[in-house]
């Protein structure tokens, strides 16, 4: 009886295993001493973990609630972690916010706000043709997932204040303009330039999203500050 469960076993083996998955379960049983239906078993196992085919709409449904847009999450948390999904993705500001308010119920732009201030997620600007792109990535993956700086060079006013900032750095605007002995407004254009060089990030969004600085000052408002924000840093890479 036992001879023929045997003879039983290896025809279902055979007509159901592939030629590969039959040398597997005959290594097995020959080479480690597991029995032939253990070793079948095994396989199965194996072969239920691979992956299978399945119809785009179930796959649309999948991605779906993976990107949390058919089950969406809430709180800061949960804004966290769609950042996290998302992450090195590059958008203008506006589709930003109806990005997350499609995934984070109760989406409130100065949610994103706090986190960056909070220093958990960190934001890069970019050029998208001819407007201005921000990615963000969580502070301990950000040299790993934002993009790459444009390579074009800075300008000379552009290239100091960088040095000044690996040198000191996070600083504030008037900060790097002592530093450097230079008009703040001329040091703010500077960071504008870096900042959509991808070179400098913020911890305030608030430059994310503001007009370009003028690009020199009216003579009868010379010594005027720039509206201040947060603190400047060499994004990391």
């Amino acid at each position: 009886e036992a001879a023929r469960d045997a003879l039983l076993f290896r025809a279902r083996r055979d007509s159901l295993a592939s030629p590969t998955e039959r040398a597997r379960i005959d290594s097995l049983e020959v080479q480690e001493g597991i029995p032939s239906y253990t070793a079948w078993r095994l396989t199965l196992a194996s072969r239920r973990r691979e992956p299978a085919p399945v119809s785009l709409d179930r796959l649309a449904a999948a991605v779906l609630r993976r990107q949390h847009v058919t089950a969406p999450v809430a709180g800061p948390d949960g804004l966290r972690e769609v950042l996290d999904q998302l992450a090195g993705w590059t958008l203008p500001m506006p589709i930003w916010h109806e990005v997350l308010r499609a995934r984070v119920t109760g989406y409130r732009e100065s949610d994103l706000e706090v986190l960056v201030r909070a220093g958990g997620v960190v934001w890069r600007g970019a050029r998208l043709g001819g407007r201005r792109g921000v990615a963000f990535s969580g502070a301990e993956s950000a040299a790993m997932l934002l993009p790459a700086s444009m390579s074009a060079s800075p300008s000379d006013l552009a290239g100091r204040v960088l040095s000044v900032l690996r040198s000191q750095g996070a600083s504030f605007l008037m900060t790097i303009a002592a530093a450097l002995g230079e008009a703040s407004w001329k040091v703010d254009e500077a960071l504008w330039e870096l900042t959509w060089l991808g070179r400098v990030t913020n911890d305030s969004l608030a430059v994310a999203i503001r007009p370009r600085p003028r690009a020199a000052a009216p003579p009868a408002h010379a010594g005027r500050r720039p509206a201040v924000v947060g603190r400047w840093s060499v994004t990391p890479h």
